[in-house]
Parts: structure tokens; sequence; C-alpha cells
């Protein structure tokens, strides 16, 4: 079964049509953002690492990631940092991270 980006979509108004280009151009600039800033930084910041210059920060964890996401439910669209950050419980004593939309609440 092939599924298409709005495949998932479950629109509530006519808002959540109106905001659709916003959130394409929000993935848009996530995605140049990402790749015009952040990762040229991050290369900088590789090769400047034996001398210890801190001024960027450490390009770890999805609090800082930049990388553009798609929300298949409600379309909202930004990057992954811009997400709400959470837990999920697996087994007992196990737990894995997750991300979740800032608007609809969907797991991404």
């Amino acid at each position: 079964m092939k599924t298409t980006l709005f495949s998932d979509f479950e629109p509530i108004t006519w808002c959540d049509y109106a905001l659709i280009p916003w959130w394409v151009l929000r993935y848009a600039f996530a995605w140049l953002w990402a790749m015009l800033v952040w990762y040229p930084a991050l290369i900088v910041q590789i090769y400047l690492w034996p001398w210890q210059l801190t001024f960027l920060p450490n390009f770890q964890g999805r609090h800082v990631d930049p990388d553009p996401i798609w929300c298949r439910r409600c379309l909202w669209a930004g990057m992954r940092r811009w997400c709400v950050h959470g837990y999920e419980a697996v087994g007992e004593e196990d737990a894995e991270p997750c991300d979740y939309c800032p608007r609809c609440g969907g797991e991404i």
C-alpha cells in the first residue's frame, strides 16, 4: 500500500488547510538552515576542536538537532528541536526517547 503526504492528514477546521503554505515555508526554512548554516558550522567545529574553541554548540542531541521533520497527522513542519521531547516506556526499566508534534501531540 502506497502512502502519500496527505494520507494521514486529519483536518479539523478550515484553518488546517489555510496553514499548509505556512508549514511548507517552515519546512523549507528548516532545510535551508540545516544545510547552509548548521552543517557547515559543524564542519568548522570538527576542524577547530584540537584548539578547544568552544564558541559553537556541541551539535549533539535532539534538543539542538536542526533536521527538518513533518508531522503526517496535522502537517506541522519545522526543525526537530522545535518538537516536544519526551520518553516512552519500553519494558519495565527502559525508556525510549520520542518526539511529539507541538501542534497535535502526535508522535513524529
